[in-house]
């Protein structure tokens, strides 16, 4: 529910300064790290209860998702006016691909998040 929320909100606040975008990105990939850590640790608990980290997982996980929509529509939104759409296009999807072999890689050879 996040993310089409985002999505519609950078529709009617779009966001052309660069170093707003590279803030969220910067608050949005440390978030991410967050996630990935409470993940090395699963099925510990990173915090004292279960009440606790599952609440602050699960806020994590939808302010992330949240800031990232909108820093992707924000960043879509600059390219189409610079006329690079395309480009920022193939580069969503290639980078896309890569995180989801590289993910493939961690997961089924490297055994991390067992």
């Amino acid at each position: 529910m996040a993310n089409p929320m985002m999505a519609f909100l950078a529709f009617f606040l779009p966001c052309t300064r660069q170093n707003v975008v590279a803030t969220l990105t910067a608050i949005g990939s440390i978030l991410a790290a967050f996630i990935i850590a409470t993940a090395l640790y699963s099925p510990d608990m990173i915090h004292n209860t279960v009440e606790v980290g599952g609440t602050l997982v699960v806020l994590t996980w939808v302010v992330s998702g949240a800031m990232f929509s909108y820093v992707k529509v924000s960043i879509a939104g600059m390219c189409r006016d610079s006329g690079w759409l395309f480009h920022c296009g193939v580069l969503t999807q290639v980078g896309s691909a890569g995180g989801a072999l590289l993910m493939f890689i961690l997961v089924n050879q490297v055994n991390l998040f067992q």
